[in-house]
């Protein structure tokens, strides 16, 4: 069939120019000279009006109505078609100066969030964040009005499609009926526990980059590199993934790494039938974080982990035992970065950004409000106060910078999801366990709706409870 086979062309090479945005990204993050962000703020932003211009031609639009047309389409390709119309129908909204220059914009923030942050300038930060939150509020209206949604639904859908707030706001409320009882149960793991060694910072990139081989990343397509933030990038067949390190924080560098290659193999092994178009991408940032949390907080967590990376650290001369590094682990850090913290207080610290968020796309508060907001917020979820520490505070985190408004929650979502596969498929080993998430998630690509990739591999309804579960079960036997 001509018409499918140009069409699937012409959404490769949206795929190869997206490959070569995000390869820019990557090296903006890790190595691009300090002063020519300017240069690639105009350049990416350039590189986002082709995208967008590709994805919205009549041209495509056209070829794709004419084929879902033929009565000898299969499910699969219909789905792959329907869900191209679509994107094209979504995109069409924005005006391409609007697209532009929030890409624009954003660069410019991110090297903002980079230079401010060192030294706690909140200040000279939020001038640019507030630049790009009228851009990224201009852009809610639109969809908003198009979709019949609030502006924070309507780019929450972008990260997680067909999701609602009401039922955000039922997730949540359903955690914290019991997760702050949790804290209180278990306050006594508040102790210091950490796992104090300083450790050069080569050493630790050297065990940091054998652990990845060894559980599977692939080198010859792929790398690890230092950021300001972690993050995974790339695509399937060129994969970046970063890492920050502290010379007196070996554990944090080495779940770093884990949450990042959960990213990574997900994307690596997405479907490539459809390549370029939308079905061929990840399902959701829910899913997508549901991967990463899931080998971070589910398989990192496990006996046969923390007995490998034990052993991993006397062939080292590091000679932490397992039960140290398990100890470090369920250590209760309600006064820690996001990042940093311990399992139960992540999902407080997320739900307070949700909070935050939330409010200042809707227009209920302006970016100046932020510190106070967050302040409030974190001395009543977390129990601390980050005062005039901003760096550690409502600064800690790239997502505002690099524009990502509607994201946070997926990473409650995310936990409830990976919480619900481990409960599923907790006592297989680790090879089994590739393939059945291999099977039951990353090929499943974004065919699916998140909900429904979830009760169909679990076989169980979407439920907090396996989150609470999960958490008793690792806490209550330390």
């Amino acid at each position: 069939m001509r018409e499918l086979s140009d069409i699937k062309e012409y959404y490769r090479s949206i795929y190869n120019i997206e490959h070569l945005m995000d390869i820019c990204y990557w090296d903006q993050t890790t190595m691009m000279p300090e002063n020519s962000f300017l240069a690639r703020a105009e350049a990416l932003s350039e590189a986002e009006l082709i995208i967008h211009e590709k994805k919205t031609s009549q041209v495509i639009f056209d070829a794709v109505e004419k084929l879902l047309l033929d009565d000898n389409l299969d499910n699969i390709t219909i789905m792959a078609l329907l869900s191209a119309k679509k994107e094209i129908e979504q995109k069409r909204l924005l005006p391409i100066s609007l697209v532009k220059e929030i890409k624009k914009i954003t660069c410019q923030c991110e090297y903002s969030w980079v230079k401010n942050k060192e030294i706690n300038n909140w200040q000279g930060f939020s001038k640019d964040l507030t630049q790009l939150v009228e851009l990224i509020r201009e852009k809610a209206d639109i969809l908003s009005e198009a979709s019949g949604t609030s502006p924070y639904e309507s780019l929450l859908n972008e990260y997680e499609p067909m999701m609602k707030t009401d039922m955000l706001d039922n997730l949540f409320e359903e955690i914290q009926m019991w997760l702050p009882g949790l804290a209180e149960r278990f306050k006594s793991n508040s102790l210091n526990r950490n796992v104090n060694q300083k450790i050069p910072i080569r050493t630790q990139i050297k065990i940091n980059k054998e652990m990845l081989s060894e559980l599977g990343f692939d080198f010859s397509r792929g790398r690890l590199d230092v950021s300001a933030h972690p993050f995974c990038g790339g695509t399937r067949d060129d994969i970046r993934i970063t890492n920050r390190y502290s010379d007196s924080n070996f554990m944090g560098g080495i779940y770093a790494s884990l949450h990042e290659f959960g990213h990574s193999l997900y994307e690596r092994n997405l479907p490539n039938e459809f390549l370029g178009m939308p079905v061929s991408y990840p399902c959701s940032i829910g899913i997508h974080e549901s991967q990463s949390l899931f080998f971070e907080m589910c398989y990192g967590y496990s006996d046969s982990f923390i007995n490998y990376l034990s052993k991993k650290t006397v062939k080292y001369g590091l000679n932490i035992s397992a039960s140290s590094i398990r100890k470090h682990l369920l250590q209760l850090k309600p006064n820690e970065t996001r990042i940093n913290t311990d399992e139960i207080h992540y999902l407080q610290h997320i739900y307070l950004r949700y909070l935050i968020e939330k409010d200042l796309i809707n227009k209920n508060i302006t970016v100046n409000d932020i510190p106070e907001l967050w302040d409030e917020l974190s001395l009543k979820l977390l129990g601390i106060s980050s005062g005039k520490d901003h760096k550690n505070g409502c600064m800690q985190d790239i997502h505002w910078a690099a524009g990502f408004f509607g994201y946070f929650p997926c990473y409650m979502l995310g936990y409830i999801y990976a919480s619900q596969i481990y409960k599923k498929i907790g006592d297989l080993n680790y090879e089994d366990t590739l393939l059945w998430l291999r099977k039951n998630i990353w090929l499943k690509g974004a065919f699916f709706s998140p909900v429904d990739i979830i009760e169909s591999g679990t076989e169980e309804k979407i439920s907090t409870l396996y989150a609470r579960d999960m958490i008793i079960a690792k806490y209550e036997n330390i």
